[in-house]
């Protein structure tokens, strides 16, 4: 696949369960390090029970995808303050598509979807434990029968 070049894209990550302690320069300081930052945002109600509170997450864009993946995969599962960081590609337009074999031929899905793919695998591998539960079952009772 062949990935367009666009300068003015950013690529953008979503850091959730973030310690609410964690101040702008702790986020920039911990993100900064694996490339060049165009911008970081977070979400801080103007109104209701959380207003002006800083909620425990927010979007980092970096200038490239290279940087973006590497802080993606360095990050997600780190432990700050008492919070384990998720860290993965926020849902927008304009990352690149990932291609899943399926059983009707090829999907494609983009990182938007990512959870989606995961999701996929993951029933995926629970349905394929429960049919071998089931068939050990079956083969125990037919012994016992």
């Amino acid at each position: 696949m062949e990935k367009k070049s666009d300068d003015s894209r950013a690529w953008r990550l979503f850091i959730g369960n973030m310690d609410r302690r964690l101040t702008d320069a702790d986020i920039l300081k911990l993100t900064s390090k694996y490339g060049k930052i165009k911008a970081v945002s977070e979400r801080i109600p103007k109104t209701g029970p959380k207003k002006g509170r800083r909620l425990n997450y927010c979007f980092v864009d970096y200038e490239s995808e290279e940087a973006a993946d590497k802080a993606r995969i360095s990050l997600n599962g780190k432990i700050i303050g008492f919070k384990i960081l998720q860290v993965r590609w926020a849902r927008q337009s304009g990352y690149p598509e990932l291609t899943m074999i399926t059983g009707t031929g090829k999907r494609k899905y983009d990182c938007n979807e990512g959870n989606r793919v995961a999701s996929i695998s993951r029933n995926l591998r629970a349905t394929t434990t429960m049919v071998e539960v089931i068939q050990k079952k079956l083969k125990s009772m037919e012994k016992k029968g």
